[in-house]
């Protein structure tokens, strides 16, 4: 058991876009935004020493080499995320019930013996349980939304924050692909 669980969910959020949309990324040079700094380091690196965060991490970089894809992971502070409010309210997020988009909750899967499966059984579990998600309508990309509110002061400490090397983690990555 570990005592936090936001380092992996980050790290799963990555197979999981892959998994749903990955005609987004086939083919493509993409910059990918998350703020877990554990989740991103482990992304750069390729591996983790946490056995389910480099399981998950080992089939992002599986996906991504099928699709062609070379992402650059980069960090981005909590309050400028999107995505941050749905990571901690869920679907009650004021934010993302805010936005025209169609939201459902998904059961996760069982991912904690993960370390003792060869490969192929790893990616034919995974395909498995990722196949009970219903499939995502993917419109056009990116999608619209409202960018979340930033005070200007808020804005500034973060830009210092940065210059220093001082990060936070925290919340679900998000995806801009180019």
């Amino acid at each position: 058991m570990r005592v936090q669980q936001i380092t992996p969910c980050e790290t799963m959020a990555a197979s999981i876009i892959l998994e749903h949309c990955p005609e987004s990324l086939e083919n493509m040079d993409a910059l990918w935004f998350i703020d877990n700094t554990g989740s991103e380091a482990g992304l750069i690196a390729g591996y983790s020493g946490s056995p389910d965060s480099a399981a998950m991490i080992g089939t992002t970089h599986i996906i991504l080499a099928s699709l062609n894809a070379r992402v650059w992971w980069e960090r981005v502070p909590s309050d400028m995320n999107p995505s941050d409010g749905l990571s901690r309210d869920g679907l009650q997020d004021s934010w993302t019930k805010a936005q025209p988009w169609d939201c459902y909750e998904v059961d996760l899967p069982d991912w904690s013996n993960l370390k003792d499966l060869p490969l192929d059984t790893l990616l034919e579990r995974f395909a498995e349980v990722t196949s009970r998600i219903p499939d995502a309508e993917v419109r056009t990309a990116p999608v619209d939304w409202v960018r979340p509110e930033v005070s200007a002061e808020d804005l500034s400490r973060h830009l210092r924050a940065e210059t220093a090397g001082v990060s936070d983690s925290s919340s679900l990555g998000g995806i801009l692909s180019s």
